[in-house]
């Protein structure tokens, strides 16, 4: 039965029971016994095996927490698989079939996943430190999908692997703030993957297909990218520092964006990571950015005095202290983004959305101050007419002769806001609080 759950030894049930199929049957008193025998290897016990379930199909058996470390699982049917923060250090997942497997925060450092399948698979915040994720060689397809006794169901799905056996396929996987660092992504299938705030330093990821990715935050510094595809990819606030791109296609956009805008994000990614220790902060004033986007990058403290930002794409993204004085931000999405301590002074944000956007005080100084000082977001002379302010957070922004004409306040929040008699009016009849 797809689901089903691995326990302890002493807890499996007859009730409970491992999905069926041409492969190799396995029940959860096997798997049991397996597990309790693989404890022992680990503890250097009497009785003590090396966990071997190569070819096994184990789709959708839910295992948890489990330690399989060092365990052969070379060739296993682990679709569906639950591995939320398992130990699979070390692993032998060569050709392993792991799509749409929940592997969030699951130790796979040092694994072999060379050839294996993680379509749709969730890695957030897994450890994939110095994995092996090389394409996958028939001749060691030949060895290592071999058993001394093998089924007939197992030497059909040993042939099958051994066919398609080629590199590494992390197709639409999601690995945002999973740990990369120093793995061996050689022509790895990265395609339309989600990598934001992932950690790829010196991870070699020659040839590899990173097309239409999300590495919005990303760290690829010391990386080698030569001849990968980066094309369609999302790389706001991505940082390349001293990374190897001979030879890369990057994503389409226009020379100014490409060569300028990308270098100015992953420096200030470089300086926000480093405590403005390295890198440099963003200086986009007076630049034309209309329609860019740049949703979920971290852009605190950057300057966008006088800019053009009109329809540009900013939901999602963290711009404490950012500078926009008299910038032109009309139809611009700031939905759902941090704008704690923010300057707005004579910015244009006609029709902009700021759907449930923070721009409440931002802390200056360290958590440990015990009086810590506030600093208010500054909206003197914004003009936000036709806008969509609901569910937004004001509390004690500087609000002198703001524009709410036409503006859709529902639910937001103008606490500790000085407003004039009218302004009080207006947004208290359009639902919001004071």
């Amino acid at each position: 039965m797809r689901g089903a759950i691995v326990r302890s030894p002493g807890e499996l049930t007859g009730e409970d029971t491992l999905p069926g199929s041409a492969m190799s049957t396995i029940q959860p008193d096997e798997i049991a016994v397996i597990l309790k025998r693989h404890q022992a290897f680990l503890l250097g016990k009497p009785g003590g095996q090396r966990a071997n379930l190569t070819l096994r199909d184990l789709s959708g058996v839910r295992f948890g927490r489990v330690n399989l470390a060092s365990a052969n699982l070379s060739g296993a049917k682990l679709d569906g698989c639950n591995f939320v923060g398992a130990n699979l250090s070390g692993c032998d997942l060569f050709g392993a079939d792991l799509s749409k497997a929940d592997l969030r925060n699951a130790n796979l450092s040092k694994s072999d996943l060379r050839g294996a399948l993680l379509y749709r698979a969730d890695l957030t915040g897994a450890n994939l430190a110095s994995a092996d994720m090389r394409p996958g060689a028939l001749m060691d397809a030949k060895s290592k999908l071999t058993k001394k006794q093998m089924t007939d169901e197992e030497r059909m799905r040993a042939q099958m692997v051994a066919a398609e056996i080629g590199r590494t396929n992390m197709a639409s996987a999601t690995l945002n703030a999973a740990n990369m660092s120093s793995a061996d992504m050689y022509k790895a299938n990265l395609h339309e993957a989600k990598l934001a705030n992932a950690n790829l330093t010196s991870a070699r990821l020659k040839d590899a297909d990173i097309s239409s990715a999300d590495l919005s935050g990303a760290n690829f510094e010391g990386a080698e990218l030569t001849g990968a595809n980066l094309k369609g990819a999302l790389m706001v606030g991505t940082n390349l520092h001293n990374a190897d791109l001979t030879n890369v296609e990057m994503p389409a956009m226009s020379e100014e964006l490409a060569e300028d805008v990308q270098k100015l994000l992953s420096d200030h990614m470089y300086w926000i990571n480093s405590d403005g220790r390295k890198g440099k902060c963003a200086d986009f004033s007076g630049r034309d950015l209309k329609e860019i986007s740049l949703e979920g990058a971290n852009l605190s403290g950057a300057k966008f005095r006088g800019a053009k930002l009109k329809f540009a794409n900013l939901s999602g993204t963290i711009l404490m202290f950012c500078d926009f004085t008299e910038a032109d931000l009309s139809g611009a999405d700031f939905s759902k983004s941090i704008m704690n301590g923010a300057n707005l002074t004579g910015a244009r944000l006609a029709r902009a959305k700021l759907h449930d956007t923070c721009l409440k005080p931002a802390e200056l100084g360290s958590a440990a101050d015990a009086i810590q000082e506030l600093w208010p977001a500054n909206l003197r002379r914004a003009d936000f007419t036709g806008a969509d302010l609901t569910g937004a957070d004001f509390e004690s922004a500087h609000m002198d002769d703001v524009i709410l004409r036409q503006a859709t306040v529902t639910r937001a929040s103008f606490k500790d806001c000085r407003l004039s008699e009218e302004q009080s009016k207006f947004v208290r009849a359009g639902g919001a609080t004071v």
